[in-house]
């Protein structure tokens, strides 16, 4: 069985002999900061879905009519957020 280490050509271990190119290094701080986003973006969707909920429920116990949506006060405002919200 042969050594492939040995077998590369000298090129290569001469960037990896003199640190110019780290790339195992970069790959894992780059695969750390694309887990980082990614636990970010779940955390950010738990609170959105958080905020819909509470949404849900504040929108059932004020029970709008179409008058109220139609005076296009502060209840429009929500219930239009909530619906794009939703849609999303």
């Amino acid at each position: 069985m042969t050594n492939p280490i040995a077998e590369r050509p000298r090129k290569y271990m001469a960037v990896m002999d003199y640190g110019e190119a780290d790339w195992q290094s970069d790959a894992m701080h780059q695969n750390k900061l694309l887990h980082d986003a990614l636990t970010r973006a779940e955390v950010a969707e738990a609170k959105l879905a958080k905020a819909i909920a509470a949404l849900d429920e504040a929108l059932y116990f004020l029970d709008p009519d179409e008058e109220d949506i139609a005076k296009g006060a502060g209840l429009y405002r929500i219930v239009t957020t909530h619906k794009e919200l939703k849609e999303n």
